[in-house]
């Protein structure tokens, strides 16, 4: 017995318990030698349980077919495939070849609960890949994008990530004991070499011939030696299963089963030994099949792989970066399953795939340009609002809040056209309605800078109209422009940048408005004066001639005037008509009060000349 190699002991207790259980694969047994105990594990899939008693016996026989040379205590474990514990074990002594009998041995087996958690193999120790295998099975349809109707969720046959795989074991410490129900131990093969007895050597030819013919025998009663090969036809019909089943496949563990069975179909051809007729055909098909097996374990990893992209999109939105990881495992599982040749029995399947994951590729790849466009967005929004709220507080003009306004605007542009589909959307909602109360106060401020810019040129222009009319002396009209124009200036906001220099205004132009106002005043009694003196000094002949200034009314007689006056005292004077004398002298006297009237009206200085330029009265204005 090759006790030195327990892996090739593993392999061959493998091999005959898959021979003898078709239904189940795989089926994978694992040995353990120490403390002069042999300890095997055999593991075999969920979905089918083996008979017990038949497995127990089928392991004794193969044990026993290696001739060992002492007893050797043994202890069995069946284990589901994924699970941490075993559900039942059996222990019993396996004799020496000589003393070897055809009685099949007694089973002490004993339930999952009986199990000693003492143990050879570390139940507890189970690997994170086999509990992620086992759930796998249970979870291998994978929901794409719940939030994306454009995808195909026909196509939901995502593999577990993980594929089976042997699992990893090493022997334990030497602390670490075993189940076994025997309390008896046989020594070590060492110590009864030291006490063994030595044979006759008839009994030793004996022996040797015994062991030629067992040994010839068992050669001999290999498949396809003397019987009929049924290895070949068998593994054909695994492998024309395997290809039925992927033809048919509409889930990953449909997939999983034809590459279950096409491995079943491998390990009955590596039956087959070198001896036999059909070894050469045998491995040639091997070859084809072990081919046919890379290319499913390539569409196997494809699809786990484009299980865990499926299985990392669920529940959107996600970061950038989640979406760049999202996308290279769609990549990865495209690049993978393109790697299957045109010439291989899966390579429409393949191709089916293969479109399917780059329509989803697709997809990422356009929520990921979203993804980068928020986040490109969001950036470019959050510097607008820097420069924005930094030009407003230093706005020194209608220009400077006309830029912070469409400053602002930018910004709020920028947020309104972030997805709700991604990461930054609520950040850019509480940012866009902080945004959106800082346009409106910029708004609001820039219309009353507007406004205050207007009345400020308004007031300006008023006054320069009021000061062309004041050069034409259209007082009235220069008196209503200045009043507009301090209008203006007082309807300026407090607020406002031109409030400064509207105040500087409305000082002077209030003190023109009221110099228009007395000029307006003067010259309208300028202009009674010169009404009034009209009607005083017209006549025949006419009495006087008058000049009217801002400060001086100045009459002078006229010299026919002068004669007339003259000559008609002289002569009332001669005729003694005292009547035309006392006439000519209430004359002369009332032009004398109508010019201090006139005077008086006009407020103005009054001077009254004789015809030769002689002052003969002067009057102030009361």
């Amino acid at each position: 017995m090759p006790l030195d190699d327990l892996e090739r002991l593993g392999r061959i207790l493998t091999e005959r318990l898959e021979a003898e259980f078709l239904e189940i694969v795989p089926f994978e047994a694992r040995c353990v030698f120490k403390e002069d105990t042999l300890s095997i594990l055999a593991e075999h899939a969920e979905y089918s349980e083996p008979d017990r008693q038949k497995a127990f016996n089928l392991l004794h026989e193969a044990l026993q077919e290696q001739q060992p040379e002492y007893s050797i205590p043994v202890v069995v474990y069946l284990r589901v495939e994924g699970k941490r514990e075993p559900y039942t074990y059996h222990s019993f002594t396996l004799e020496p070849f000589v003393t070897a009998t055809s009685d099949e041995p007694v089973v002490e087996e004993a339930s999952a609960d009986e199990v000693d958690e003492d143990n050879p193999f570390d139940w507890a120790e189970i690997t994170e890949t086999e509990s992620i295998w086992v759930e796998g099975l249970e979870n291998s349809e994978a929901k794409f994008l719940e939030d994306s109707s454009s995808l195909d969720e026909t196509d939901s046959e995502a593999l577990p990530e993980i594929l089976p795989a042997p699992s990893s074991w090493e022997p334990p410490n030497s602390e670490e004991s075993y189940p076994n129900e025997q309390p008896h131990r046989t020594p070590n093969p060492q110590s009864v070499e030291g006490w063994r007895p030595v044979l006759p050597v008839i009994l030793a030819g004996t022996g040797i011939s015994l062991a030629v013919f067992f040994a010839s025998f068992y050669a001999l009663t290999r498949p396809c030696v003397i019987n009929t090969c049924q290895e070949m036809p068998l593994a054909q019909q695994f492998s024309n299963k395997s290809v039925q089943t992927l033809e048919m496949a509409q889930s990953g563990q449909e997939i999983l089963q034809s590459k279950r069975q096409l491995h079943q179909a491998i390990i009955i051809l590596k039956r087959i030994p070198i001896w036999s007729s059909e070894y050469n055909q045998a491995q040639e098909l091997l070859k084809v099949y072990q081919a046919q097996e890379q290319h499913v374990d390539r569409l196997i990893e494809g699809m786990n792989q484009a299980a865990t992209a499926s299985a990392k999109s669920q529940n959107p939105p996600h970061s950038l970066s989640e979406w760049q990881e999202i996308q290279k495992l769609w990549q990865n599982a495209i690049a993978t399953i393109v790697q299957i040749p045109n010439n291989s029995k899966i390579y429409q399947l393949a191709q089916q795939k293969r479109q399917a994951y780059q329509i989803k590729l697709a997809l990422i790849n356009q929520r990921l340009t979203t993804e980068q466009k928020a986040n490109k967005g969001l950036q470019e929004a959050k510097e607008d609002a820097e420069i924005a709220s930094a030009r407003q507080g230093i706005a020194q003009s209608l220009s400077d809040w006309q830029e912070a306004q469409t400053t602002w605007q930018s910004s709020i542009n920028w947020l309104s056209q972030i997805s709700p589909e991604t990461t930054v959307y609520r950040e850019a909602q509480q940012l866009l309605k902080s945004n959106k109360s800082q346009l409106e106060a910029t708004r609001t401020h820039e219309l009353q800078e507007e406004f205050a810019a207007n009345a400020y040129q308004q007031s300006l222009q008023m006054a320069q109209l009021a000061k062309n009319s004041q050069n034409s002396n259209q007082w009235a009209q220069a008196i209503s422009n200045w009043h507009n124009a301090v209008t203006s200036l007082k309807q300026i906001p407090n607020s406002s940048l031109y409030y400064s220099k509207a105040q500087l205004l409305i000082g002077s132009y209030t003190d023109a408005f009221k110099q228009a106002q007395g000029k307006l005043q003067l010259a309208v009694l300028m202009q009674q004066a010169h009404k009034d003196l009209n009607k005083t000094c017209s006549g025949v002949p006419q009495v006087c001639t008058y000049t009217v200034t801002s400060s001086l009314i100045k009459v002078q007689m006229t010299p026919a005037y002068a004669r007339t006056v003259k000559q008609t005292a002289l002569t009332a004077k001669e005729m003694r008509d005292y009547k035309t004398q006392l006439g000519v002298f209430n004359h002369v006297l009332t032009v004398g009060k109508a010019l201090e009237a006139i005077s008086d009206n006009a407020h103005l200085r009054l001077e009254v000349y004789s015809p030769d330029g002689t002052l003969i009265q002067t009057h102030n204005r009361s």
